[in-house]
């Protein structure tokens, strides 16, 4: 096939190691983009990294033999240390286990007046399972994220937005010492917080990994 004119920039690029990145709607073209870097660059060895085992599966029986198709949870899997990956095997914790772990305590919390339901509803309750279910959240917006530590403002997104703001605020506040515990837990070779996906890929970009490839896509 010939290259749209935009195409060909891309594949420009890609010859002369630059980085960029194309937006493009479905069906605009973005895997047979992929494809002609790869076939131009066939004298190198590059990975194409999908989200998806099922598109990365399908992308393998598209592209030659010098690009490599995976997953980013795949080759964070195979990159970090079996004891770690061990923990997928630990038996999930309930949240009022998790609640009773970390200390979490319930709270009675203002409701912002704009959330409220009527006059009876200015304050609801925060129990402390519902309190492990933000913890889970904010840990889970962490593994998410590009940063290297917890954030406050993360453990304040797990929070209800019913919540009165300087309360939620608060609330974020004692939380975060709670989510840096758990995460410590999740390090932890003997700890017994259960391992998720998307934590031993957050172990492994936090490790600044080297992708032993030419390129990647």
């Amino acid at each position: 096939m010939n290259p749209t004119f935009e195409q060909k920039q891309a594949i420009d690029m890609a010859i002369n190691g630059d980085s960029c990145k194309v937006t493009a709607y479905a069906g605009a073209g973005k895997t047979s983009t992929l494809k002609l870097i790869g076939n131009a660059k066939s004298y190198q060895s590059g990975m194409y990294l999908a989200f998806n085992k099922a598109i990365a599966t399908e992308a393998q029986s598209k592209f030659n033999r010098n690009v490599r198709c995976k997953t980013f949870h795949s080759l964070a899997f195979n990159s970090v240390p079996r004891w770690f990956t061990n923990k997928l095997k630990n038996r999930r914790l309930m949240s009022n286990q998790i609640a009773s772990r970390h200390d979490l305590e319930s709270y009675q919390v203002p409701v912002a007046l704009t959330k409220q339901r009527g006059e009876d509803d200015q304050k609801r309750l925060f129990n402390n399972k519902r309190m492990a279910t933000s913890l889970i959240n904010a840990i889970g917006y962490f593994c998410r994220s590009n940063n290297s530590e917890i954030q406050l403002a993360q453990v304040y997104a797990a929070l209800p937005d019913w919540m009165e703001e300087a309360y939620r605020a608060e609330l974020a506040k004692i939380l975060l010492p709670k989510a840096n515990d758990y995460w410590q837990d999740i390090l932890d070779p003997f700890g017994v917080n259960r391992l998720e996906h998307d934590h031993y890929l957050k172990y492994w970009a936090l490790s600044k990994p080297v992708i032993n490839t030419d390129f990647i896509l």
